[in-house]
C-alpha cells in the first residue's frame, strides 16, 4: 500500500489521510480532518512515515481556526487513526506548529520540524525528536540564527540534512546537516541571493 495526506479542501474539511494498492489501484479513505466536527485538527498536506512497529505517523498542519496542528498515528493493521498530541500552546510538550512532513530514521526516531510556541516572527524553529514507540518528544534542536526549518530528510550516514529560512551569515537561508549523535548543527551551504547560490 502507498499512504498519503491530502491538501485541504477548503468547502468542507482540511484533507484526509488515505491508502492505495499498487496493484489494484483501490483508494482507502482512512479519515478526514474536519476539526471540531470529528475531534480531528489541523490540515494537510503531508508525507507519513512508518516505524517498523506496525504504525505509520504523521502531523498536522496549522489551521485557521484554534489549532496548531497534531500528531497522529495509524495501526497498519486496523487502519484505526489515533491522535497522539494535540499542539494547542498549552504545555511545554506541545507548544509547537509542526512545519512539515515526519520523518522515520532507522533507529526508530521520528523527526519533524516545529516552530515552538508557534512564533514565526522570533524564527524559534527546531527539530523535533519523538520516540516511535511511545509518541513522547525527546528532544528539541535549535540552531541560532535558524527560522522556518524545512522537513528533514535523512542520509545513509545518519545525518539529518534540512533548509532554514534564513541562515549564518547571509540570513538568506541555508542547506544544514544535523548530526543526531552529537547533537549539532552543520551549515552546510548560505544562499547569497546571487550566482549559483540564489535566495532560497
Amino acid at each position: 500500500w502507498l499512504w498519503g495526506f491530502s491538501y485541504s479542501n477548503w468547502f468542507n474539511n482540511y484533507g484526509a489521510v488515505y491508502k492505495v494498492n499498487m496493484h489494484s489501484g483501490k483508494l482507502v479513505h482512512i479519515a478526514s480532518f474536519s476539526g471540531d466536527k470529528n475531534g480531528l485538527h489541523g490540515r494537510g498536506p503531508g508525507k507519513l512515515a512508518y516505524d517498523g512497529h506496525g504504525f505509520m505517523w504523521g502531523v498536522s498542519l496549522a489551521d485557521f481556526d484554534r489549532s496548531k496542528g497534531c500528531l497522529f498515528k495509524i495501526d497498519v493493521s486496523t487502519d484505526q487513526l489515533t491522535v497522539v498530541k494535540e499542539f494547542q500552546h498549552t504545555t511545554p510538550e506541545s507548544s509547537f506548529r509542526p512545519m512539515g512532513d515526519i520523518y522515520a530514521d532507522r533507529k526508530g526516531s521520528l523527526w519533524f520540524a516545529g516552530v515552538i510556541d508557534g512564533d514565526f516572527s522570533k524564527g524559534r524553529s527546531a527539530l523535533i525528536k519523538l520516540n516511535s514507540l511511545t509518541g513522547m518528544i525527546e528532544g528539541r534542536y535549535q540552531q541560532p540564527g535558524y527560522s522556518e526549518i524545512a522537513s528533514p530528510v535523512g542520509d545513509a550516514d545518519g545525518l539529518l540534512w534540512g533548509t532554514s529560512n534564513r541562515g549564518i551569515p547571509s540570513r538568506r537561508g541555508c542547506i544544514f546537516t544535523f548530526n543526531p549523535a552529537t547533537e549539532k548543527f552543520t551549515t552546510v551551504m548560505n544562499f547569497t541571493g546571487n550566482g549559483s547560490q540564489a535566495n532560497s
